[in-house]
């Protein structure tokens, strides 16, 4: 997530004949949206998986192998997703520490 950091740093220092007197250039503004929706669809599909795990547990209808099979299957979709989310927070955790100009002055950050 730092390299991906120190990346976005560099894009956000280019300036493009289009964002001259613009005060939030568009790669920031798009940035932040993108953090924010992908924060939002990632909390969707935890609750999403959190239901299945809780719907297949209450099944007495499917053999028990095969519902075991299942609930490792879902088991294992919420560890990926939460790597993810941890990976994306930590993603922009460092775009907020001050060595980071990208989210510096920007209207929404909360600063």
């Amino acid at each position: 997530s730092q390299t991906y950091a120190n990346l976005c740093k560099v894009m956000g220092t280019i300036k493009f004949p289009e964002e001259q007197n613009t005060k939030v250039s568009p790669f920031r503004k798009t940035l932040l949206n993108r953090c924010q929706k992908e924060f939002f669809r990632e909390k969707s599909d935890e609750e999403n998986i959190k239901k299945s795990i809780d719907e297949l547990a209450l099944k007495t209808d499917i053999p028990e192998d095969e519902k075991t099979a299942k609930m490792e299957e879902l088991l294992y979709q919420r560890s990926k997703l939460k790597k993810k989310m941890l990976g994306n927070i930590n993603f922009i955790g460092e775009l907020l520490q001050p060595r980071h100009a990208l989210l510096q002055n920007y209207p929404d950050s909360g600063e």
